[in-house]
């Protein structure tokens, strides 16, 4: 069965809580996304307030050949890849922003990469911060 975004939409609104949901691809003209799904999951932006529907394919996983370990695709202040379980400091560095100095290791949960001090969490990725490797 093929759906429409459109339709999609519409058939998730009507579901119960309860309902599971098998999505085996996604096809966007001559593209194929999602072949295999790690994790699929609802989550809230927590700018809009809009409720989003995730989807975590599992062959995204980038593994850094140096480090062996998951690639987030951002780097530190000094170029270097930042990998998952890292030991990260981050600094906020624009005047108005919010005053952050975090450090923690790097984690993946959620659909998000996270610095992770064991109590407390911050979202890897920020426009208004910097980050630098502590330890690798």
């Amino acid at each position: 069965m093929k759906w429409n975004v459109k339709e999609l939409k519409e058939l998730i609104e009507d579901l119960d809580n309860d309902t599971e949901i098998v999505i085996e691809s996604i096809v966007s003209g001559e593209e194929r996304y999602c072949s295999d799904t790690s994790d699929v999951y609802f989550s809230e932006d927590s700018e809009t307030g809009n409720k989003l529907l995730v989807f975590v394919p599992k062959d995204i996983e980038i593994n850094n050949a140096e480090t062996g370990r998951r690639y987030t695709e951002l780097n530190d202040i000094n170029g270097d890849d930042i990998c998952e379980g890292m030991t990260v400091h981050q600094v906020s560095v624009l005047t108005g922003s919010e005053e952050i100095d975090f450090t923690g290791e790097i984690k993946f949960y959620d659909g998000t990469w996270y610095i992770d001090n064991g109590s407390d969490a911050k979202p890897l990725f920020s426009e208004s911060c910097e980050n630098t490797i502590i330890e690798s």
